[in-house]
């Protein structure tokens, strides 16, 4: 048994070593020489505490204290240590006790596994988050992510302000987004939604919301399935936008292709125009105005959603022409 016990310390393909209370190597198979890159000799001449890092010091004296009190017979870390060549590793140590007839510590019988590289693999994704939820930021995109099973949905702050949120709810699914959904465009964003569980194809769709504060607002949605189990989808993530202003500039563009050869017919009656930019503020843009650009140069405001009408000063370069050369309709 103990020629067992012998081969499996000395060929194990991880670190195994007897430490004794005060932190000194007793015992190492070439598993933990190789990691630590240190000779036998020279690992025996050490402790443990002064190959480890000085942020994970501590953490792991306070475990090892309570191991030699008894009042723990094992415990499990993650930690730092510096190799012989300087690198620093990172370990999942495993302590265990053995004990004298009295109860007392004799030494720690301690595993020490290499994972280094699943370390940096997670440090790497945590800054590929940061950095997502950056762009994301700066592009007033908020992000969403939707357990098709259950309908529950995980978001981003941002979502939940493009909804109307002043503080998140504890809460979000899908039926309460589709309330949201002004009713008229409901039923297209569900058969959207079943279409892409469908196919596989993305979840795209421009859609009018009404916000919590009951403000109707347009948005951009955009997701596809991230998870699928047994060939089914399971999970859908993706982002949302808010892009009233988008759907106001649009809007307003087709207001004046369609307005502008019966505004040019129009005589310069106030009241006729003043109605024509009153139809288009606020619905289609925060203010319309129409203008006439006058032979001199001049603007002479004639109808204004916010102000009324009245003069502007000339333009930089004078219009020549008859005495009304045009009218201009603009809206901001």
């Amino acid at each position: 048994m103990e020629t067992l016990l012998d081969d499996t310390f000395n060929h194990a393909n991880v670190g195994i070593a007897h430490v004794a209370p005060d932190g000194r190597w007793l015992r190492v198979n070439d598993s933990l020489c190789q990691l630590m890159h240190l000779s036998r000799a020279r690992l025996l001449q050490t402790r443990f505490q002064e190959i480890t890092h000085r942020d994970d010091l501590d953490s792991d004296l306070v475990l090892l204290g309570q191991l030699i009190a008894g009042e723990i017979d094992s415990y499990r870390i993650e930690k730092r240590f510096y190799r012989g060549d300087g690198r620093l590793i990172w370990v999942d140590l495993q302590v265990g006790a053995q004990r004298d007839e009295q109860g007392g510590l004799r030494y720690c019988i301690s595993t020490l596994l290499d994972i280094t590289a699943r370390k940096q693999a997670e440090a790497l994704a945590t800054e590929m988050r940061q950095r997502l939820a950056y762009a994301l930021d700066a592009g007033g995109l908020g992000e969403w992510s939707l357990d098709l099973r259950s309908g529950e949905a995980e978001r981003s702050r941002r979502h939940d302000e493009i909804f109307g949120y002043v503080d998140s709810p504890p809460d979000w699914n899908y039926n309460i987004f589709l309330r949201h959904v002004y009713p008229d465009d409901r039923t297209r964003v569900h058969q959207a939604l079943r279409q892409s569980m469908a196919t596989g194809n993305e979840w795209a769709f421009d859609v009018r919301i009404l916000r919590r504060d009951g403000v109707l607002r347009w948005i951009w949605a955009c997701g596809r399935v991230t998870l699928v189990e047994h060939g089914q989808p399971v999970r859908l993530s993706g982002v949302v936008q808010d892009i009233t202003r988008r759907k106001r500039y649009e809007q307003g563009n087709r207001l004046l292709a369609e307005i502008a050869a019966p505004l040019a017919s129009l005589d310069d009656d106030p009241h006729r125009l003043q109605s024509v930019v009153l139809l288009a503020a606020p619905d289609l843009a925060d203010r319309c105005a129409i203008e006439l650009l006058q032979a001199d140069g001049g603007i002479h405001r004639v109808a204004d959603s916010i102000h009324g009408s009245g003069p502007v000063p000339p333009a930089s370069s004078p219009l020549v022409g008859t005495d009304v050369i045009g009218q201009r309709l603009s809206l901001a």
